[in-house]
């Protein structure tokens, strides 16, 4: 009879996987590009708004990171609460007080935006709210998505204190209520009733149930040619998507992204994902490039606008939308390499100095997951 195995399950350990850094990477330029897009009339009427679905990627790898960073047994509800505000305020805010300014200063960058107290508290504070403008988002236009995290990461955190085991269920129990009450429910004219019974809240219970399947070891079966098919399955979704916007977001998107999420992990599982440094830069800033890009794409639409360029035809466009993407990165690699990481790394280093060297990797490993 053989001993019996007391190694450790591979699934439980918790490494950084290069195929999520390179989706984040991905997610962060489409969102770029559709903010290019949204600039040029001529391509918004020969071109579906496609590449928005990048918002819908980070929500399916962010309910994916949040239990697989948690995966290991010792895992605190503060603890893990606490990594997300110090992950995800600190650079919001900052850039939240330079909108301001910049709204205050240099109006004519904005098309939409503007200030006022408490629309500029609200925003640092996620909650959902009619803007000065009539639509639910904070100051930083894009940053409703961020309303959805912190939600997410708040939802999470109590379903830790019930019970760290059942942390998953718990919490995909009440990510459900939501979109299923607004069936029934209507919640016009309430912003937090309109906003938090949105399907798209759907898409981090794919995220979750990609990861139990991870950690269990399911994903692995699929394979390198399975998990190819599968990205391009969730690709081909995307794209169909597109054209069907006034169906269910987390159908047309959440879905096909899911997709896409699963064939990497299930490629990465077959550890067929080589180490490309600058993609990886990519991933690792991709926050930085979310909250960055558009000013850089301000300022081209402005200057764009008094040379008086032309912005029909395929090559004004494609000049526009190049300048653009390489702006959004550029700007998103700078604030990362200058601003994020020093930001992150001054907070981090009193408790680092307290933590086991599993905890301080595993908050590392998850760290730089937002959308």
């Amino acid at each position: 009879m053989s001993p019996p195995n007391t190694e450790p399950a591979p699934a439980l350990k918790v490494r950084q996987l290069n195929s999520l850094q390179y989706l984040r990477a991905i997610a962060a330029m489409m969102i770029v590009f559709t903010h290019g897009w949204d600039q040029l009339p001529w391509l918004k009427d020969r071109m579906p708004d496609i590449t928005q679905s990048g918002v819908d990627l980070f929500f399916v790898i962010s309910g994916f990171i949040m239990v697989y960073v948690t995966a290991k047994p010792g895992s605190s509800a503060l603890h893990f609460f606490k990594l997300r505000i110090i992950r995800i305020v600190p650079l919001y805010w900052l850039y939240t007080f330079a909108t301001a300014g910049l709204i205050l200063i240099l109006p004519q960058l904005f098309k939409t935006s503007v200030f006022t107290v408490p629309h500029f508290i609200q925003s640092l504070l996620f909650i959902p709210h009619w803007s000065p403008s009539g639509s639910l988002s904070p100051l930083i236009l894009l940053g409703w998505t961020l309303n959805y995290e912190m939600f997410f990461y708040a939802m999470f955190a109590i379903a830790m204190v019930a019970s760290t085991t059942r942390r998953v269920p718990i919490t995909v129990a009440m990510l459900l209520v939501l979109p299923l009450v607004g069936l029934f429910v209507s919640f016009e004219g309430n912003a937090a009733g309109e906003f938090y019974s949105n399907d798209i809240i759907l898409e981090f219970v794919f995220g979750m149930m990609l990861a139990q399947a991870f950690l269990k070891g399911a994903v692995d079966r699929v394979g390198v040619i399975g998990g190819g098919i599968l990205i391009a399955a969730g690709a081909i979704g995307l794209c169909i998507g597109g054209y069907h916007l006034e169906s269910p977001r987390a159908l047309i998107f959440g879905v096909p992204a899911a997709l896409i999420v699963a064939g990497a992990l299930s490629i990465e599982a077959s550890r067929y994902v080589p180490k490309m440094q600058p993609f990886l830069l990519l991933g690792d800033a991709s926050y930085s490039i979310y909250l960055a890009h558009l000013f850089p794409i301000a300022l081209l639409r402005f200057g764009w606008g008094r040379l008086m360029l032309p912005t029909d035809g395929l090559g004004p466009v494609l000049t526009f939308l190049a300048i653009a993407l390489l702006g959004g990165a550029l700007a998103g690699v700078a604030s990362y390499l200058l601003l994020e990481r020093p930001m992150l790394e001054r907070i981090r280093q009193p408790q680092s100095r307290r933590l086991p060297n599993v905890i301080a990797a595993r908050a590392t490993a998850g760290s730089n997951i937002a959308p």
